[in-house]
């Protein structure tokens, strides 16, 4: 029984620091979503001159848009994960209570005999829960990695988009914002995937 305490508060600590890298890759998904705007803002301040960067610029505002709601669902994941987690942890306790209590003689094994047999069904539902909610996570999280890759492809289309245009300045400083922000929010992605597998061995 230590050994299922110490594993649920190691999982705990390993979906805290999840959460927390959910919520830096959260404020990043933002940062690009707005980055995304302005190069739809700066194309069309260029005109005619700049239609082809128009054309990608919008396209990677519906991928950032679409990366930005995934976001929001891993935080929400994140979020029921945690919760389930402690509420593993918070169940050990009880099970620990009652073991130590069932141990304190053949009467009171007796009463707690069919308690204990419910709590370990609970135990092995909360469990399930938690795999099924990391599998879910890691699922999104993917998700996240292939929009973030496929954004990355616009990013470098706008970069080359923005060499022809007469505005090159403006439109290469923007697309260049914008290949930055997306290089520095796949190795978080990438890392939350490897700790989530890790979770669900």
């Amino acid at each position: 029984m230590p050994e299922r305490n110490s594993s649920a508060a190691a999982a705990l600590a390993r979906v805290v620091l999840i959460n927390e890298d959910i919520k830096q890759v959260v404020r990043s998904a933002f940062a690009i979503n707005l980055m995304a705007l302005n190069a739809i803002l700066v194309a069309r301040r260029a005109g005619t001159a700049a239609a082809g960067f128009g054309v990608v610029a919008g396209e990677m505002r519906e991928l950032s848009t679409s990366l930005e709601g995934c976001m929001a669902g891993l935080r929400r994941l994140s979020d029921d994960l945690l919760a389930s987690v402690t509420r593993a942890m918070r169940h050990g306790r009880v099970e620990r209570i009652l073991i130590r209590s069932a141990g304190l003689g053949e009467a009171a094994r007796i009463h707690l005999d069919p308690v204990l047999q419910r709590s370990g069904g609970r135990a092995r539902a909360i469990a399930r829960e938690i795999d099924g909610q990391c599998a879910h996570l890691l699922e999104d999280v993917e998700s996240a990695v292939r929009i973030s890759r496929m954004a990355d492809s616009l990013a470098h289309m706008a970069k080359i988009e923005a060499s022809w245009s007469s505005d090159r300045a403006g439109l290469a400083t923007v697309s260049d914002e914008l290949a930055q922000s997306l290089r520095g929010i796949l190795p978080p992605l990438q890392a939350l995937s490897a700790k989530l597998r890790e979770i669900r061995q």
